[in-house]
């Protein structure tokens, strides 16, 4: 039993840390995407 709870902690643990760095780099993705085109309007004006 006690072996069975650690893996499905560990199985938890490893989706969620999957999501959150799935999430982080979709942040960070969206955030260098944001950041390389929004320069070059700075720029035109």
């Amino acid at each position: 039993s006690l072996a069975y709870e650690e893996g499905w902690t560990n199985l938890n643990a490893d989706r969620l840390g999957i999501l959150v760095g799935s999430l982080l780099s979709a942040a960070l993705g969206y955030l260098v995407l944001r950041f390389f085109t929004g320069k070059p309007e700075e720029d035109q004006l």
